[in-house]
């Protein structure tokens, strides 16, 4: 195998509110994909030739046969670790089962089949394509818009670190289908830089073309017709330059909408005819989409007949291949047509299945592997293989995840337990100091009369603190509380240590510290940490937080939080 190949990989996405339409854009660069990684027993050359195959099938809309051709190379690559072909034939397989109406399972089936080898061989352009289809996937069958954008994002990223212009605009345009899908138009941004990629030097017609569709779409959601039309003209101009019959339909469509809005419904018809005669070439999603908004113009027209028509083909579409997209309005509108049309039996039988589908659409849609029709007994084995390995990585995190929860909820509680114990340490701390306190007020007065002086000193300080609170004054020293006590230091500081058990600086905080706890544990103090600190007389934050960690344990916000 030659160290390099010539990748020209088939880039499709889906646009404006469709499900999945193609872009028949080719991505032309030098790839390499070393031999430590994966492994090829084709020629380059071989390679190239049926990509090359694969593309002009798919360009003008021939799946099946992209189908018939790349799916039983990728299989027998496969079996012959032929890791290389396999990628190629597989994404081509994968993307191709996107445009059909029975088996667009595979498509998730045959990423899968290859997604190891895609992470392995560090190629963005390979990278750029599982994105594509794995984001299509769960947009046109599970309408799991989170999901989806999560691909489209990661692919937009892939392309941007890539400089692959033309892969940007395919991401951009993706990610502008999600919002239009959802009715927002902030989603104009994503447009906006799509456009402006198509305005770069050396994009091709292709490429071109379906910049300008997002700016079309989201104006139209913003009923800005009249701005959209420029857009959508040059957009289908560019479209029939490039041969580009995958994009027909959904050029069309786009059209006929912009003239219905517009008032012109003759114009708008016609622009629906052509959209449907196209329609072979598009995607199962794009196409409910023209039946859908051609019925309702039918509707608007009071062609009740002809209406319940386009209703039921696309109907039909969106159930031969589990497209969900515009299933719920389709059957809505399939419901109100018959019961004008005066049946009222068929009309309840669609309003009932509305109701179940609208039901089904809360829940995650589960894969069913059994519909997967697989000729090969060996591919066979190998996706049952890959579903026991699925259900056991399942199983593995949801083991692990229970026990992750487990351990925060144990550690969450023993965290919890030691601030109750320290809490209720501190307050027992506080109550044994002023029961000591309150106890020596009750003793009959000694015969040392040295000692009577020192208990009249501590009392007069406690009636000072509790009553006129000095102990909220800053910079309260020892020397000017004893001056204000009418003592000196010395006694002072005897009298504090010899009834309270503390030093002064110790005693003096106990005040602080028992009243700032009470601040913090009323729900209605909206005091800011530095304003407490203020109130209580300390000269910083930093002081009132030290001390009041150290007499109580805790932080004053965790206090704070704890107790309110």
């Amino acid at each position: 195998m030659s160290s390099r190949h010539r990748i020209l990989l088939l880039l499709f996405f889906p646009i404006l509110i469709s499900g999945i339409a193609q872009s028949c854009n080719t991505i032309d660069n030098q790839t390499h994909i070393g031999r430590g990684k994966i492994n090829s027993q084709l020629s380059g050359t071989h390679i190239d030739s049926l990509i090359t195959l694969w593309n002009s099938y798919n360009r003008t809309g021939q799946h099946e046969l992209t189908i018939q051709s790349a799916r039983p190379i990728a299989i027998k690559a496969m079996r012959e670790a032929d890791s290389v072909t396999a990628i190629y034939a597989g994404i081509f397989t994968a993307q191709s089962f996107l445009f059909t109406e029975n088996e667009v399972d595979s498509a998730k089936y045959y990423a899968d089949m290859i997604s190891r080898y895609v992470k392995t061989s560090g190629e963005p352009s390979l990278m750029i394509n599982f994105d594509n289809i794995m984001g299509s996937y769960y947009l046109k069958t599970e309408l799991d818009y989170s999901k989806a954008l999560e691909y489209y994002l990661d692919g937009l990223a892939c392309a941007e670190t890539y400089g692959s212009t033309q892969s940007r605009i395919v991401m951009l345009a993706n990610i502008v289908t999600i919002f239009y899908l959802r009715g927002d138009g902030s989603g104009i941004d994503y447009a906006v830089q799509a456009y402006n990629a198509g305005q770069e030097n050396g994009i091709s017609e292709y490429s071109k073309c379906i910049s300008l569709i997002p700016m079309a779409q989201m104006l139209c959601l913003s009923s800005k017709t009249d701005e959209a039309l420029p857009y959508i003209v040059e957009a289908m101009r560019l479209a029939h330059m490039a041969e580009a019959m995958t994009t027909y339909t959904i050029i069309h469509a786009i059209y006929a909408g912009i003239c219905s809005e517009q008032g012109d419904t003759d114009e708008a018809e016609k622009h629906y005819s052509t959209a449907v005669r196209y329609i072979d070439y598009t995607d199962p999603g794009t196409a409910t989409l023209v039946y859908l908004e051609y019925g309702n113009l039918l509707s608007k027209l009071t062609r009740v007949q002809e209406a319940i028509g386009m209703y039921l083909s696309g109907l039909e579409i969106s159930k031969k291949s589990k497209n969900m997209e515009f299933r719920q309005e389709l059957l809505y509108k399939t419901a109100i047509m018959y019961s004008k049309e005066g049946d009222p039996d068929t009309a309840l039988k669609y309003a009932l299945q509305y109701m179940t589908y609208s039901d089904s659409l809360v829940q995650k849609k589960e894969q069913d592997f059994n519909r997967l029709i697989l000729s090969n007994s060996q591919i066979e084995h190998d996706r049952q293989m890959i579903a026991k390995e699925l259900e056991k990585q399942k199983s593995d995190r949801m083991l692990v995840n229970s026990l992750f929860i487990s351990l925060v909820v144990c550690i969450f509680a023993c965290s919890m337990f030691i601030l109750y114990r320290k809490q209720l340490k501190m307050y027992r701390t506080l109550v044994a100091q002023h029961l000591a306190t309150h106890h020596e007020e009750s003793k009959p007065r000694g015969k040392d009369s040295s000692s009577a002086n020192r208990k009249e000193i501590f009392l007069k300080s406690e009636k000072l603190m509790k009553t006129d609170k000095l102990y909220r004054q800053k910079d309260l020293t020892q020397e000017k509380f004893a001056s204000i006590v009418g003592t000196n230091r010395t006694y002072l500081s005897q009298a504090v240590n010899e009834f309270s058990g503390m030093s002064f600086n110790s005693w003096l905080n106990m005040y602080r510290i028992t009243e700032a706890t009470t601040i913090l544990a009323n729900p209605d103090n909206d005091m800011t940490l530095k304003q407490l600190a203020d109130f209580l007389g300390y000269n910083s934050v930093s002081v009132f937080h030290r001390a009041f960690q150290k007499g109580t344990g805790m932080t004053p916000a965790s206090w704070k939080k704890t107790n309110q």
